[in-house]
């Protein structure tokens, strides 16, 4: 926050305790805290003794237009919903009040489910939480991340029907599920999910003769990593051939780097 939007808020706190706007004080008075904990003004909100009561309806309000917002609406009107709740954290957490943390959470569930209607204000959300003063755990914090990451957002259900494919070329970590090889013995041939290819080679999740997951990276020279660790492929009739486990992985095939997640 500049020194000209903290003047200005210093400016509608004053405003606002002049006209005895209670909610507006609060609200204000929160931002002003996450600038300037020191502001003698808050000396003389506290003194007001405004409690959280005060902001219940408030609250009730903005969650029933967060729950209200859906993939259709406008920034102005996300915009609009994302600043109130953001104030409202602010104030609650100026008075101690726990309910800043179940207010964003609450709004943090419906920003997860309809991400398109917020990723329009993505870069606004790093924005903040790089320049925004916002304290580390702050619920605000939350809740900008929430809005940062719904760019990045894909409904699981379609991560599950889509191919690997679609995922990789829009430069995504697709997330694959494992398999038993009890379960799925017969499926050595027929299971092939390409994860990269290049002029002259190819990365393909597939079974073993015994129906086991495995990564195979054929016609290159390639480094597998999962979770951190190098894993140490075999060499099996020329190809590379990796045991496929659960983590998230990293393979290099020349200057290529191929990302993606493998769950059971």
């Amino acid at each position: 926050m500049s020194q000209e939007e903290h003047a200005l808020l210093l400016l509608q706190l004053r405003d606002a305790i002049r006209n005895g706007e209670p909610v507006e004080i609060i609200t204000l008075a929160g931002l002003v805290a996450r600038h300037d904990p020191d502001e003698p003004l808050l000396a003389l909100v506290r003194s007001l003794g405004i409690e959280p009561p005060t902001l219940a309806e408030a609250v009730a309000s903005v969650l029933d237009e967060v729950r209200a917002i859906g993939s259709d609406d406008g920034p102005a009107e996300t915009w609009d919903v994302l600043c109130q709740l953001d104030e409202l954290a602010a104030g609650l957490v100026l008075l101690g009040d726990p309910g800043a943390q179940s207010l964003v959470e609450q709004a943090i569930s419906h920003i997860s489910a309809f991400p398109s209607a917020w990723a329009v204000h993505a870069d606004v959300a790093t924005e903040a939480l790089m320049h925004g003063a916002l304290r580390p755990g702050e619920p605000s914090q939350h809740l900008w991340e929430a809005v940062e990451a719904s760019r990045f957002e894909i409904d699981q259900g379609a991560r599950a029907s889509a191919s690997a494919e679609v995922f990789v070329a829009a430069g995504i970590a697709p997330v694959l599920p494992l398999w038993s090889p009890t379960a799925q013995t017969q499926q050595t041939a027929a299971h092939w999910q390409q994860l990269g290819v290049g002029v002259d080679w190819e990365l393909a999740l597939t079974a073993d003769e015994q129906g086991a997951p495995v990564l195979v990276l054929a016609g290159a020279e390639g480094h597998f990593v999962c979770s951190e660790r190098a894993i140490e492929p075999a060499i099996v009739g020329g190809d590379l051939v990796a045991r496929a486990e659960p983590g998230e992985w990293l393979v290099r095939v020349g200057e290529e780097s191929i990302r993606f997640e493998l769950q059971t």
